[in-house]
């Protein structure tokens, strides 16, 4: 891969698979606002140098292809983690409506398991914040939906460890934070779950003025 217009010219497409992407949204994106004369010049070579990537990575049909007014990346045979893990969540939720909690919670887990870091770690445009930030969000709402079904399995035991961890990490996720006192109630460690809510109750007055 090549350099930063390269990866985010790359991730603006593949965040909108089999969806024409203006050369004008692109522009917009990788230079955020302030782009150069030269921008649809230097958007046609990165996505030029793009299709040689994927050509010396074995793939002979067109990945990216020209469709006015802009590029389309298209999936076809290819699979995208973004998609994998949005089906896999929804068909959990499906089996949680239907009461199959165990099948539920290993879709979840399979979906989580997807993740191996940061979402666009290597891309420094300003658009790839809004989508990290939308990405960290569906992956946190996932692992609070994993967190509840197990609990409703009754693996509370076993959860404390992870959501002890979690808590510490985003100490601001009251719903997480409140799966973490079930789980110690639930266990026999009242008076943990009673310091979990005091520690989440300071923390709302110190970080966000709510008392």
């Amino acid at each position: 891969m090549g350099g930063p217009r390269q990866r985010a010219v790359l991730a603006a497409l593949l965040l909108s698979p089999d969806q024409v992407v203006s050369v004008d949204s692109l522009i917009e994106q990788v230079w955020s606002g302030s782009p150069p004369s030269t921008g649809r010049t230097q958007v046609a070579i990165c996505v030029a140098a793009l299709r040689k990537v994927f050509r010396a990575a074995g793939c002979e049909q067109t990945v990216i292809a020209t469709v006015t007014p802009g590029y389309v990346f298209r999936s076809d045979s290819h699979t995208l983690d973004t998609v994998t893990f949005a089906r896999l969540v929804r068909a959990g939720e499906e089996q949680a409506r239907r009461g199959r909690l165990a099948e539920a919670a290993d879709l979840m887990r399979d979906a989580l398991g997807l993740w191996r870091g940061p979402a666009l770690s290597d891309v420094t445009s300003n658009f790839a914040e809004v989508e990290v930030m939308r990405l960290d969000e569906e992956r946190m709402h996932a692992i609070e939906r994993q967190m509840a079904l197990r609990l409703e399995l009754g693996e509370h035991d076993a959860l404390l460890g992870e959501l002890t961890a979690l808590v510490q990490a985003r100490p601001l996720r009251d719903r997480m934070r409140a799966y973490l006192m079930l789980a110690q109630y639930r266990s026999g460690r009242r008076a943990e779950a009673l310091e979990t809510f005091r520690e989440g109750s300071q923390i709302s007055v110190e970080e966000l003025g709510i008392g």
